[in-house]
């Protein structure tokens, strides 16, 4: 799911940022592959390839504090987050509270 939404802005245009923010070492050692993976069947893969190489990033944190501190960082037009307490998340960012669209398993926040 992650590959699928950075890849979904990625291909909005070579330049589109896209990044991964995690305290799973699992999840940030294995987007890579997934994304590679992915793009082999993306109609858009020239697009969202060279937007992912050249503004794509794999940030590992400790702690949602310092996910919080590093979404912040970012200012994406488009974040995701995926956490078991996406309230706890909204609570501690200043920057990433503009509108929240929830899903059944996550939220996506949007600026």
């Amino acid at each position: 799911m992650v590959a699928t939404d950075i890849l979904g802005q990625a291909e909005h245009g070579p330049t589109s940022p896209g990044a991964l923010i995690s305290t799973s070492k699992e999840l940030a050692e294995s987007l890579e592959d997934e994304i590679s993976r992915r793009l082999k069947s993306l109609s858009t893969a020239d697009v969202a390839e060279a937007s992912w190489r050249d503004n794509g990033s794999i940030i590992l944190v400790d702690s949602l504090e310092e996910a919080v501190t590093e979404a912040d960082k970012l200012t994406y037009e488009h974040v995701e987050v995926i956490t078991d307490d996406p309230d706890s998340f909204l609570k501690k960012s200043i920057k990433l509270r503009r509108s929240v669209f929830r899903t059944r398993n996550k939220r996506s926040i949007r600026r």
